[in-house]
C-alpha cells in the first residue's frame, strides 16, 4: 500500500514536470496512431520515469523498476488496457541496466537490535513521560511481534489509514494476554483464522514486557482507563504524541537511531527494521523456535 502510494506520487510529479496530460493513457478520443506507435510512446514515458526516479529522487534502480510496474498495473486496472500492447519493451530493460551501471548501489546494512540492547535502552527512559512510554511500547510491539513499522505507523500524518495502521480498537487485553489486530501488509499471508498477534505478559520485574508497556502507555495517554475501557473513539490512532499528532515511521526511525547511538552503536547500521530482525533472531533461538513459527509471528 505504501509503495503504491509512493509510486503514484512520483509518477504524478514526473507527469507534471514533463507536461504529460492526465488523460494520456485513456483509449477514447486519442490522436490517431497505430497501437505500435502508442506502445512506443508509453515506453518512452516509462524510460523517462525510471531515470527520474533514480536520478531525480535518488532511489535505487530496483525501486524504479517496481514503481514502473506498480503504475502500469494501476493504469491497466483503471483503463482496461496494457500499456505495452503485447510488445516487448527491450529498450526499457536496457535503460535499467544502464542506470545500474551508472548508479551502482550497496545493500543497506541492517544490524539487529538484541534483547540485551533493549535492557540497556529501557534504563535510559522515563516511562512516566508520554513520549518515552509511546516509543517504548511501539519498540516492544515491533520486536516481540516481529513487525514492520508500516504494520502500525504511517509514513506521514496525512497517510494514516484506519485499515492498515493500528488503532485503539485493534488492541484487546484478556487476562495476562494482549492481542493486536492486524490487516494484511506487504508480504503477509494471513489466514482467515489468524488475524491478531498475541503478546503474553512477562513475569513481574521483567522490564521487557510488551503487555505492561502497552497498557501503561495507553493509560498514560488517556486512551483507556484502568479497566481497559476505551476513553476515545476506537478508530483513534494508537500511537500518537501528547499533542494528538500521529506517530509516523520517520519519527520512529529517528528514535531508533538516537537510542542505539546512546548504546555506543553506529546508527547508520540500524533502522526500524532492526526491531523485526532482532525479534525474529530471538524467536529462532528459543527451544521451540523454527522458521515456520517465526513466519507465523511475522505474518509472512
Amino acid at each position: 500500500m505504501k509503495s503504491a502510494e509512493s509510486a503514484v506520487r512520483a509518477f504524478s510529479t514526473y507527469c507534471t514536470m514533463e507536461r504529460i496530460p492526465a488523460d494520456f493513457f485513456k483509449v477514447q478520443n486519442y490522436y490517431p496512431c497505430s497501437l505500435m506507435k502508442r506502445s512506443i510512446s508509453n515506453m518512452e514515458i516509462f524510460e523517462g520515469f525510471s531515470t527520474y526516479v533514480v536520478e531525480g529522487r535518488g532511489c535505487a534502480v530496483g525501486t524504479a523498476i517496481k514503481y514502473g510496474q506498480t503504475v502500469r498495473k494501476l493504469i491497466s486496472d483503471q483503463t482496461g488496457y496494457d500499456c505495452k500492447y503485447g510488445h516487448l519493451w527491450d529498450r526499457l530493460d536496457r535503460t535499467h541496466r544502464g542506470l545500474e551501471v551508472k548508479y551502482p548501489t550497496k545493500k543497506r546494512r541492517r544490524d539487529p537490535i538484541l534483547i540485551q540492547d533493549l535492557r540497556k535502552m529501557v534504563n535510559c527512559m522515563d516511562l512516566t513521560k508520554h513520549t518515552w512510554a509511546m516509543y517504548w511500547s511501539v519498540s516492544l510491539v515491533t520486536f516481540f511481534g516481529v513487525s514492520r513499522k508500516g504494520d502500525h505507523l504511517p509514513e506521514s500524518q496525512s497517510s494514516f489509514s484506519r485499515k492498515h495502521h493500528t488503532t485503539v480498537g485493534d488492541v484487546k487485553f484478556l487476562g495476562d494476554e494482549m492481542f493486536i489486530k492486524m490487516e494484511e501488509h506487504k508480504t503477509s499471508k494471513i489466514s482467515s483464522k489468524f488475524t491478531s498477534k498475541p503478546f503474553v505478559k512477562a513475569e513481574d520485574g521483567n522490564p521487557l514486557c510488551p503487555v505492561r508497556a502497552m497498557r501503561g502507555y495507553m493509560i498514560l495517554a488517556g486512551l483507556i482507563n484502568e479497566q481497559h475501557k476505551p476513553l476515545v473513539p476506537l478508530d483513534t490512532p494508537l500511537f500518537r504524541h501528547a499533542n494528538t499528532s500521529v506517530l509516523t515511521g520517520r519519527h520512529f526511525l529517528k528514535f531508533v537511531k538516537y537510542a542505539v547511538s546512546h548504546l555506543g552503536k553506529d546508527p547508520k547500521c540500524y533502522g526500524t527494521h532492526s526491531m523485526r530482525i532482532g525479534g525474529a533472531t530471538l524467536a529462532m533461538s528459543c527451544p521451540s523456535g523454527d522458521s515456520e513459527t517465526v513466519r507465523m509471528i511475522g505474518f509472512w
